[in-house]
């Protein structure tokens, strides 16, 4: 487990700031980087999956998100996880030829938006499976990787950016590296889950008279009070995501005072 927050000795304030109160992540403007060592259960490792929040403002062609790579013709490196336009792709080097092979190079079937926190884990298994999963959903797999890989490396973890290059803009939450396990989709999901709350995507909200409020034997139950005044309301700015323009849901709990009557928008 990569916990950023306990990675003092590598110098994090000298290269992204720590923003914990706001989620937990690490905000990367294109040129500040992490590096952390590489340690020997990753190096030796045939079997691994990597997880990691991020959110990105910039999605370029080959834009790093986190990588151990030195170079794609030598033993160094391992893999790495990247933009592609707006797909993602997951490669993973080494074996036989010392580098990249078409068959451990995977690309994501659908296509992800900037500015969103996403949820994304990566997984290999020498000659039995290589996947990639972006918020709990499969979104692609090679059914047979058996190109191989580096197995003594010793090039560092790094994010936001790759040896050569290759930067984005991100902010990088929490990251997991298991070396010997491959998640299951279930597991996956559970992992998505649970720590969905700590990377929301909501919108920000203009609260105008409405007054928000619990209930002390419910403390569960939180809501906010509208008066029916046309001036108590919330406003959120326009979104595509409301259009409504295809299959879509909205779901609302409400109650009204005894004896009023109201018709829903």
């Amino acid at each position: 487990f990569v916990g950023f927050k306990v990675l003092p000795s590598q110098g994090l304030a000298d290269v992204a700031s720590f923003d914990k109160e706001l989620g937990n992540f690490l905000v990367f403007d294109g040129s500040p980087r992490l590096t952390v060592p590489m340690f020997s259960a990753l190096s030796a490792a045939t079997i691994f999956s990597i997880e990691l929040w991020f959110k990105s403002s910039t999605a370029t062609s080959d834009g790093m998100i986190m990588n151990v790579f030195n170079g794609a013709g030598t033993t160094e490196s391992k893999f790495s996880l990247s933009w592609n336009g707006d797909k993602f792709r997951w490669v993973v080097y080494g074996g036989s030829n010392s580098g990249y092979d078409a068959s451990q190079d995977l690309f994501t079937t659908n296509t992800f938006s900037t500015d969103t926190w996403l949820h994304v884990v990566a997984t290999y298994s020498y000659d039995s499976e290589m996947k990639i999963y972006v918020n709990g959903v499969l979104e692609g797999e090679e059914g047979d990787p058996d190109h191989g890989v580096s197995t003594n490396s010793s090039t560092q973890i790094r994010w936001s950016d790759r040896s050569d290059g290759y930067a984005v803009d991100t902010q990088i939450g929490e990251t997991r590296i298991y070396t010997d396990a491959v998640l299951t989709q279930a597991q996956v999901v559970q992992n998505y889950l649970a720590k969905k709350n700590d990377y929301p995507n909501g919108f920000n909200g203009t609260i105008s008279g409405a007054v928000f409020g619990t209930n002390g034997s419910s403390p569960n139950e939180k809501y906010f009070d509208f008066s029916g005044a046309t001036s108590d309301l919330i406003t959120i700015p326009d979104n595509d995501n409301f259009d409504m323009a295809s299959n879509s849901t909205m779901e609302v709990w409400l109650t009204a005072p005894s004896g009023t009557a109201f018709t829903p928008a």
